[in-house]
């Protein structure tokens, strides 16, 4: 199941029948409109292989730099992903995508596909990933494993502000995995949209995250837009995961869809 809710706008709607969606559906976006993308990371070794040869030199160059195995394939699963649906929108083949990285190493397209407007953002965490495509606008997304850390109250004393660290203080214990994990999620999606570093604003931008609110940014650092210029959403793209869509714009229609193009994606 998939909720959101962003400073009053209508929630996400789900494509295909049971939320299901191929990407043979994928359609073209007008501004205003977001498609988030929930993929699975478990594959075959054929469709491993064959997402492996759509990656550029450097993708290559990096996946194998993972120590593991496991991590090797989930990058090349979430790049290779990024890649074949990007060239639906592109109506371009996925190994001849181009990329150039941001001052603070946000990926972007490079090459012709600039010209397309498209713009996008992903993030994953164990075993499911993220992709946010949208045109005209930046736009953030983060997800996270809803999980418990020992040093939770210490990274929100350390990182946050005084309000949200006090809000996550009072919340009852069993609330305080999926509430910190609301927090996070909602301020990095932010800070990816805004192409922004995280290190430095982390307590600077505040969020809601009580159960009982919807996603709302609450005050944001001086120099940026208006707070009645974003959307936040919540995203609860699959059990035990949570997420957040950040894009400065007003009025956003959220799709979200489920990437079946591989044989073991996630279906909820």
């Amino acid at each position: 199941m998939v909720k959101a809710g962003a400073n009053s706008h209508p929630p996400p709607t789900q494509s295909g029948g049971q939320g299901e969606t191929s990407t043979d559906q994928v359609k073209a976006l007008a501004p205003g409109m977001a498609d988030v993308w929930v993929t699975a990371l478990a594959t075959s070794q054929a469709n491993l292989e064959s997402l492996r040869r759509t990656l550029s030199v450097n993708e290559l160059e990096r996946a194998a730099r993972f120590h593991f195995e496991e991590h090797r394939a989930r990058y090349i699963v979430v790049h290779g992903c990024l890649r074949q649906l990007l060239s639906r929108y592109l109506s371009i083949p996925a190994s001849s995508i181009e990329f150039e990285l941001g001052t603070n190493g946000k990926p972007t397209l490079a090459g012709d596909a600039a010209r397309s407007g498209l713009q996008f953002n992903l993030a994953h965490s164990a075993d499911l990933s993220l992709t946010a495509v949208v045109t005209g606008s930046p736009v953030g997304v983060d997800v996270e494993q809803v999980r418990i850390l020992s040093d939770a109250n210490e990274l929100v004393q350390r990182f946050f502000s005084k309000r949200e660290a006090a809000e996550f203080a009072s919340m009852p214990e069993s609330q305080q995995p999926l509430g910190f994990f609301r927090l996070w999620t909602r301020k990095e999606a932010w800070l990816k949209a805004t192409g922004e570093g995280i290190a430095h604003l982390l307590d600077k931008v505040e969020v809601s995250f009580s159960t009982a609110e919807a996603a709302r940014l609450l005050s944001l650092p001086d120099g940026f837009p208006n707070l009645a210029d974003w959307s936040l959403f919540n995203l609860e793209p699959g059990p035990g995961y949570i997420g957040a869509l950040a894009i400065p714009r007003p009025d956003v229609k959220v799709r979200i869809q489920f990437w079946k193009d591989q044989p073991n994606a996630l279906l909820v």
